[in-house]
């Protein structure tokens, strides 16, 4: 093997986000880099110190604040005492619990606010006196296919829930709540992510000649060495673009860190959770009840729509809104605060502009079903060969000076060489004489991990963002929160949607500060809406939600 010209592999996020980094140096200083010893405390605080260091003068410029997305969502610190579940007597019962209207009314008219009241039960019949289960609850159209919104729920903290809905449009329709996570649920969460090293891992295949070794990997050293009994690691953060992977080091003295030549990724790992928490998780969201119908009348078919473009917003609202940004009706999504871009807009705004789609398979669907698409930007890079395509993905379109490209962290187990930074890397690259449209996602891709993993990727890419916006004033940056679903490929237990919450709270306070420079992109209210049962959207859900960002970039 020429050691002159190894192709490290470059883990760059969680789940399977490793790359191929072709780093050519000198061999002696690299292997000094990767195998001497690792002060674990240095490394723990490495990522925040960066972080720190160039922010620190922006926050002192705004107050701090208590405000969440999800101020009541149950923290893992709240369920830390909680005993495994193996009995269902106290788990709550979205059958036996009710779902009740406040100042029923035989019509409700066009505009007006639709209150409920959910009073859980467990399936001991007795009623929930605490709160931190998780419910959601949507007005259904009854006469017109694809028209729905969600309610804003607040959780009383004693067992009840109050959701408040608007009536968007006329006619009959049906107000549904469902419970999304018991308690129980949510605490056999966290603890997974908490007493494992995470529910899927990835294993980095150390190959020299006829030797090879397989060992464990993570982000967090600490949490590595917990549960793993290795003597000494792979330090690998420093050709993974400054994110932190840690991988186990060959005990084999035939075999170095820089022998790492591929990946292995082992997705049935025993879980630490009983049986029925397990079957709890699996059976996923239940509806209380029945749905109550309701019915609407007005001289119009929808409310009306707001007249003032998403343009002219204070895009500091975007970050603190807790009512539904918009509502679907016969399959068309309206935004509720502002008037979005129409579609035969966008070629004019995209003209002489470039557009980085920096994340997971979410924005891969983006760029799949509407830049290449609707854009008409024609690939400039090589072609997918399967669906899953874990490679950069680069397209023009030459009448509009238009350039795009979706830029994964992930790479499956692809042992072909090619290079691929992360995202703060990506960040970093952008020219300073570009208008970029910047959109970073990270969501499923993380959630096999506890959640910490995910705030030090996100301060690290703040860091980045921060540089970019002083050096390119023409920068347009957005923030994609997690949507919600209802089932994954992976299963409900293993990928689920729980964590999407905590990590909007995650990102409101790590981008605090720069909340009127960045676009937060709430893409939840429309997944929520339609009750979407798999983890990717469909292509019109995936439309509504680029035609949203859009809305707030063209002027």
């Amino acid at each position: 093997m020429n050691r002159r010209a190894i192709h490290t592999v470059v883990i760059v996020g969680a789940l399977t986000l490793l790359a191929f980094y072709q780093f050519q140096n000198d061999v002696t200083n690299f292997r000094m880099f990767l195998t001497k010893s690792t002060n674990l405390n240095e490394m723990e605080g490495q990522g925040s110190a960066i972080f720190k260091a160039h922010i620190d003068d922006q926050d002192s410029k705004f107050e701090e604040d208590d405000f969440l997305p999800f101020p009541n969502l149950l923290k893992e610190e709240d369920t830390i005492s909680d005993v495994q579940t193996n009995e269902l007597d106290h788990v709550v019962s979205a059958e036996k619990s009710t779902i009740t209207l406040l100042d029923r009314k035989e019509i409700y008219k066009l505009g007006d606010s639709i209150r409920v009241m959910i009073d859980l039960y467990d399936h001991a019949g007795h009623r929930k006196s605490s709160g931190g289960e998780m419910v959601r609850v949507i007005l259904i159209g009854s006469d017109v296919p694809g028209t729905a919104v969600p309610g804003h729920v607040i959780d009383n903290g004693n067992g009840s829930y109050t959701a408040e809905i608007e009536a968007l449009w006329t006619g009959k329709s049906r107000v549904s709540a469902s419970l999304v996570y018991s308690r129980q649920s949510i605490a056999a969460l966290y603890r997974m992510r908490r007493d494992m090293l995470s529910t899927r891992i990835i294993q980095a295949v150390f190959k020299s000649r006829n030797y090879h070794e397989t060992t464990d990997c993570h982000p967090n050293i600490t949490h590595l060495l917990k549960f793993r009994n290795y003597s000494a690691c792979c330090n690998l953060t420093y050709v993974n673009s400054g994110m932190p992977w840690h991988c186990g080091r060959p005990r084999d003295i035939h075999l170095l860190c820089e022998d790492w030549h591929a990946l292995n990724l082992q997705t049935d790992v025993p879980l630490p959770i009983t049986k029925l928490e397990e079957k709890i998780i699996s059976e996923g969201t239940k509806i209380i009840s029945k749905a109550m119908d309701v019915q609407v009348v007005g001289n119009r078919r929808i409310a009306a729509l707001p007249q003032s473009p998403c343009y002219l917003r204070n895009i500091q609202e975007l970050w603190r809104e807790r009512r539904s940004t918009g509502f679907f009706h016969n399959s068309t999504w309206h935004l509720r605060h502002c008037t979005g871009i129409t579609r035969d807009r966008i070629p004019e705004c995209i003209r002489h502009k470039s557009m980085y789609l920096l994340g997971d398979s979410t924005l891969r669907h983006w760029y799949e079903h509407y830049v290449l698409k609707i854009l008409e930007c024609k690939p400039t890079s090589e072609d997918w060969t399967k669906e899953k395509w874990h490679k950069p993905a680069t397209c023009r379109n030459d009448k509009l000076n238009f350039s795009a490209g979706w830029f994964p962290f992930s790479a499956g187990n692809d042992e072909n060489s090619y290079t691929l930074y992360s995202i703060a890397r990506h960040i970093d690259d952008i020219p300073d004489n570009e208008e970029p449209l910047v959109v970073v996602h990270l969501f499923l891709h993380m959630v096999p991990y506890h959640h910490s993993v995910f705030q030090t990727k996100m301060e690290l890419i703040r860091n980045s963002v921060v540089r970019l916006l002083r050096r390119n004033p023409n920068a347009k940056v957005f923030i994609k929160a997690p949507h919600t679903y209802l089932n994954s490929p992976a299963g409900r237990v293993r990928l689920n949607d729980f964590f999407g919450y905590l990590y909007t709270n995650i990102l409101y306070k790590i981008f605090r500060g720069f909340h009127d420079k960045i676009v937060f992109l709430n893409n939840r209210d429309s997944s929520d809406s339609l009750r979407l049962e798999w983890n990717h959207p469909p292509p019109y859900v995936v439309q509504a939600m680029v035609e949203q960002l859009f809305s707030y970039a063209c002027a």
